[in-house]
């Protein structure tokens, strides 16, 4: 059985830093879209434009837009809403499981012009480079110390023999050996504990891994490829900016 808990205090506290930091509006939603907790700016061209039941309501479309996309997906969806403002749904992972999403917005991007008033001229102005640092810093620095994965003993062991075996060729007739288990028991087990197949399971820990190795070491894209299990580089790079949107190149500038 896999478990998710949230530490909600520390969660409070990094979402109101990173708020004030930046300007930014933000709130945590957990896997069954349940808002943990939210942070925003009263008096600001959102909370002013939204006491217009018609504009509240576009906005609540908005946002289940982009909360669907991510849901769905499992990566992070952005889009220009429609009173011009920049908004985007970043989702947590954590040792492989889907553990939540964050959903900010209520900035302007450098880059995109609209009719402004002097409500939507005092809400904050983001670059690209900016938006891509917080896609990197939210899900492998914020919420590492707020979201936790707790699993009963036979998915502990079958988890944690999958990241200390990364570099070895780990195959579905592999694991079933190593803990005397059938096919059939092992797929239905990681669909019912981890929503996904083996495989899928295998290749989103090595990304991963892949990620954290990209943030704290220098080490060339190449090596870290090979020190989580990719033979091929080429196919590590093509896999890794289908989920995450940019390359491991682009992944680590930011």
């Amino acid at each position: 059985m896999v478990r998710i808990r949230y530490d909600i205090e520390k969660m409070k506290r990094i979402i109101t830093d990173l708020c004030v930091l930046t300007g930014i509006s933000m709130a945590f939603l957990d896997t069954e879209r349940k808002q943990l907790f939210r942070y925003e700016k009263d008096g600001d061209f959102c909370t002013v434009m939204q006491r217009d039941p018609q504009k509240r309501a576009l906005c609540r479309c908005s946002d289940d837009l982009i909360l669907d996309q991510c849901f769905e997906n499992k990566r992070f969806e952005s889009h220009i809403c429609h009173a011009g403002l920049f908004d985007a749904a970043m989702p947590i992972m954590k040792d492989g499981i889907f553990a939540g999403i964050v959903l900010m917005g209520r900035v302007r991007l450098a880059d995109v012009g609209k009719a402004s008033d002097g409500l939507y001229d005092a809400l904050p102005e983001f670059r690209e480079e900016q938006i891509k640092s917080l896609e990197t810093l939210l899900p492998n620095v914020l919420f590492e110390s707020a979201v936790f994965i707790e699993f009963d003993d036979r998915t502990a062991q079958i988890s944690e023999y999958i990241k200390n075996n990364l570099t070895e060729p780990l195959s579905v007739n592999g694991i079933c050996k190593k803990f005397l288990v059938s096919k059939n028991t092992l797929y239905e087990f990681f669909g019912e504990q981890f929503g996904m197949t083996v495989n899928e399971y295998i290749t989103s820990v090595r990304l991963e891994q892949a990620k954290a190795m990209l943030c704290e070491s220098k080490a060339p894209i190449y090596e870290i490829a090979e020190r989580v299990g990719f033979d091929n580089h080429t196919y590590f790079c093509k896999l890794f900016k289908k989920k995450e949107g940019m390359t491991p190149g682009e992944f680590r500038k930011t």
